[in-house]
């Protein structure tokens, strides 16, 4: 992990493609055939791994059937999903809290576990601007009222159904308690250390703080 020595005095905000690779289709092992490859290359640095790792792995399993309401437990779809839900957000998210820190918000439409749940074969519209649609509508609604080019739109059926969407699966937002401290305490440095240069705030200054957020049972 890194830090970024910086601290935006605005909030800022960004849509990212982050987790682009949840919505491929090429993971088409079966939960048994995932563990069985697992388990060999486990094997490969010692023999001791293979028995944790076949308990986690099945747990886990175990745990998205239940999530995602799924019957049959070695459907393909279980080994796509744990790579969306534990690979995608371990390597994605330790971005995304650093970001949090500084006070810059990147909005990742494709990591909301709650879209997954969408059946998007027997919903009863055909739009190739519904899912962009869906993603206004959820994040930031005003960016629906933004002029296209060439007297393009969106239309108002592909809207209303996202909306009718978003309804069904609406975003829940939480606020972990250590970003209100923390940017709290970022506020109060940003106050006393700015440079009027760069925007930024010296190491020296930031690095106790660092690790007590790093170390924080909250975190």
């Amino acid at each position: 992990m890194y830090y970024d020595l910086r601290y935006y005095k605005d909030q800022t905000f960004k849509i990212g493609g982050l987790g682009g690779e949840c919505i491929r289709e090429y993971w088409i092992d079966n939960p048994k055939e995932y563990i069985d490859k697992c388990l060999k290359r486990a094997s490969n640095y010692s023999e001791e791994l293979k028995i944790p790792t076949k308990n986690i792995l099945e747990k886990s399993f175990e745990e998205l059937q239940k999530d995602y309401n799924i019957k049959d437990q070695n459907l393909p779809i279980l080994t796509t999903l744990l790579y969306k839900e534990v690979r995608t957000r371990n390597h994605h998210s330790k971005s995304i809290v650093e970001n949090l820190l500084s006070n810059y918000y990147i909005i990742v439409p494709l990591m909301d576990k709650e879209l997954y749940k969408l059946n998007r074969f027997n919903e009863n519209i055909e739009d190739d601007n519904l899912l962009i649609t869906l993603i206004f509508t959820r994040y930031c609604p005003k960016l629906l009222d933004f002029k296209f080019e060439g007297r393009r739109s969106i239309n108002k059926e592909t809207i209303k159904f996202a909306k009718k969407i978003n309804e069904k699966y609406p975003l829940k937002l939480e606020k972990p308690e250590f970003l209100s401290k923390t940017n709290e305490q970022m506020k109060n440095l940003t106050n006393k250390n700015l440079t009027k240069s760069n925007n930024s705030i010296t190491y020296n200054s930031i690095n106790k703080y660092i690790k007590e957020v790093f170390s924080s049972n909250s975190f």
